[in-house]
């Protein structure tokens, strides 16, 4: 077989760049700044990521290693310096020798990244029609392992608040199967009422990255009322969770990372029919992980696991049911180093399901007084339309033929007109019957 031998490029032995003059040095400066911003970082991240979905149609939602978090962090530490002159070398990586061609012409290099130092060179006077923002464009993908479109030259161009808006204007369109995919459980988004049935509470269990967790929008600012539980999308793998640490998640359509206690995070359990066992727990599972099935199992601990069932009120839109949150708060507190008994566990369970039952009976009271009320108005409206409106005090038991209104028979006896309309009685009275 053929030996493959990797080669690097590398400045040219005993070359040193030059830093242009003090204009050019300004420019390099801005071109810096621009490169630092958060502005150019999110636009960056929703151009490349749309560039990649284009090009590889099995994409169904951003490329994670083009999001806004990772593009910042690749660019933060690199400084743009613009250079006389710039020559690089082909070095071989095994031994280090040199294999440059010997050139037939002197010529520059148009840009090169100096890892080592976070430099980024580029060169200051380039061929006509290549623009340094084209150059440092270049850079920048190959740094964050993207291919180039010309389109980052006007990001690169445009003052750091405004690189959102010269993308706006680029008219870029993410892939069409974006649309779809980012209808189904997209973070941000609140949970289908299925899905809030399968909620369950298990604090500490292991998360994996992109695993789609649910969280309540009251806990994370995001408004609404209470209870509204949204889609998450962990952004940290299991190994990165410590006991004390808080959950990393991204929320929302530009996936804003979240860092929140894991006493907030609900996962799902599976939708997988299985056996039951008399006495022991339900199986918990996250989107259908067996290691995160099997860290909440761990974390269940003392035979008192979230159930599906639970014991009380079930895990759906109202909430988790009282096993889940006497085992969420057992848990922690044993990671704590404060672990409490299987008897006052029990306890704990049997003091929540009788509070949702009082909640229940005081909210069912509560409807029985305005039903009451309501019957009570009616009733009161119904004597008011029997009462005789002349002498308020006698029931009606007589109509006047003329007009129809009625009143008492006393009143009408002493009565020649209607008291209501003032028509003369020239056709008698009817008496009522009740």
């Amino acid at each position: 077989m053929p030996c493959v031998q990797v080669v690097h490029v590398r400045l040219a032995p005993g070359f040193e760049p030059h830093i242009s003059n003090t204009c050019e040095d300004l420019e390099a400066h801005e071109l810096t700044g621009r490169l630092r911003s958060m502005d150019f970082a999110s636009a960056a991240a929703a151009l490349l990521g749309s560039h990649a979905g284009w090009r590889d149609a099995n994409l169904d939602a951003p490329p994670r290693t083009l999001s806004t978090e990772v593009i910042a962090t690749t660019l933060r530490p690199f400084t743009v310096t613009i250079v006389r002159t710039l020559r690089t070398a082909l070095v071989l990586h095994a031994s280090g020798e040199d294999v440059t061609a010997a050139p037939t012409d002197e010529h520059d290099e148009l840009w090169y990244i100096e890892r080592s130092s976070h430099e980024i060179l580029l060169l200051a006077q380039p061929p006509a029609g290549l623009a340094r923002e084209l150059l440092l464009g270049q850079a920048v993908c190959e740094l964050l392992g993207s291919d180039a479109p010309a389109a980052l030259t006007p990001l690169l161009a445009a003052e750091p608040s405004r690189a959102m808006a010269t993308l706006e204007r680029l008219r870029v369109t993410p892939p069409s199967q974006w649309a779809v995919a980012s209808a189904l459980g997209a973070p941000g988004t609140p949970c289908s009422e299925e899905d809030s049935a399968m909620l369950q509470l298990v604090p500490l269990r292991p998360y994996f990255a992109g695993e789609i967790v649910a969280i309540d929008a009251a806990s994370i600012g995001r408004g609404g009322e209470a209870g509204t539980m949204l889609y998450a999308e962990v952004d940290v793998s299991p190994s990165h969770i410590g006991r004390d640490a808080l959950v990393a998640l991204r929320v929302g359509s530009n996936r804003a990372r979240i860092e929140c206690l894991p006493l907030h995070v609900h996962s799902f359990r599976s939708d997988r029919h299985t056996a039951r066992v008399p006495g022991a727990a339900d199986e918990g599972a996250g989107a259908g992980s067996n290691a995160a099935t099997r860290g909440a199992a761990d974390v269940g601990g003392g035979g008192s696991g979230a159930t599906a069932g639970g014991s009380g009120n079930g895990a759906g839109v109202d909430g988790p049911s009282s096993g889940e949150l006497v085992s969420a708060v057992a848990s922690v507190l044993r990671r704590a180093g404060v672990p409490i008994g299987l008897e006052t566990q029990k306890l704990l369970e049997a003091n929540l399901a009788l509070q949702k039952d009082l909640t229940f009976t005081k909210n069912a009271l509560e409807e029985s007084s305005i039903e009451a009320s309501r019957t009570k108005r009616e009733l009161e409206s119904a004597q008011r339309s029997s009462t005789c409106q002349v002498c308020m005090e006698r029931k009606i038991d007589c109509v006047l033929n003329g007009c129809g209104h009625v009143l008492c028979s006393q009143c009408a006896a002493q009565i020649d007109r209607c008291p209501f309309c003032r028509r003369e009685l020239d056709l008698g009275t009817t008496r009522l019957r009740w």
